[in-house]
């Protein structure tokens, strides 16, 4: 098994656990995880493995992603911010701010997968637009920003009425549940008090029978 395969299992490995919000690991972790993939995949990893790790491991502390703490009761890897960064957007491809001084570094193939990504993502917005503005036939990339800006205002809009509404309809339900215990105070106390039906009804729907 080559060195760079093993490599690439570790910021594999090291991607999944920065996701899940870790940054302190245990080597003997690191190295199970790494050697499962390898069984997982139906292939069986040389005699030389741990060796291999760990010489990925210190091609990731070079980078001054990873520190390796060697003590040997509590071998452990800790994720610098930087390598938390790395190992968060490994596996994606990252998009730029228009502007940014990195797009300036891309190569003429990664600006064309840079280009498809994004027209890709207005492609999808386009979708989700023309199914709920069946009206609208055309919308210009330069409209998307205006666009999401006022579905994001009425959803708001929508949010403060439905807010406006369940506090009206709590202080109805107050009103109702004081009526019918002003109600009950003046009914004898064997009066029958029967539901709509649910035994499992909340007071809200039981009813005395006058």
């Amino acid at each position: 098994m080559s060195k760079s395969t093993y490599h690439s299992r570790l910021q594999g490995v090291l991607s999944a656990f920065a996701k899940q919000g870790r940054t302190f690991l245990l080597l003997q972790d690191v190295i199970y995880k790494i050697c499962g993939q390898f069984t997982g995949s139906g292939i069986q990893y040389g005699p030389r493995y741990r060796e291999h790790i760990i010489s990925a491991v210190k091609r990731e502390v070079r980078a001054r992603r990873v520190l390796h703490d060697t003590a040997p009761d509590l071998e452990c890897l800790v994720l610098t911010d930087s390598g938390q960064r790395f190992y968060n957007e490994w596996g994606t491809f990252p998009l730029y701010d228009r502007g940014d001084a990195r797009i300036r570094s891309l190569t003429v193939p990664k600006l064309n997968q840079h280009t498809r990504v994004l027209r890709n993502v207005v492609d999808e917005l386009q979708d989700v637009f023309y199914e709920f503005h069946f009206g609208e036939q055309n919308i210009e990339v330069e409209g998307v920003a205006a666009t999401v800006k006022s579905l994001c205002e009425t959803v708001d809009v929508l949010q403060g009425q439905n807010s406006e509404l369940q506090l009206e309809l709590n202080y109805l339900r107050a009103d109702r549940r004081r009526l019918r215990a002003q109600l009950a105070s003046q009914l004898p106390s064997n009066a029958p008090v029967v539901s709509n039906g649910d035994a499992d009804c909340s007071d809200d729907d039981m009813e005395l029978v006058i």
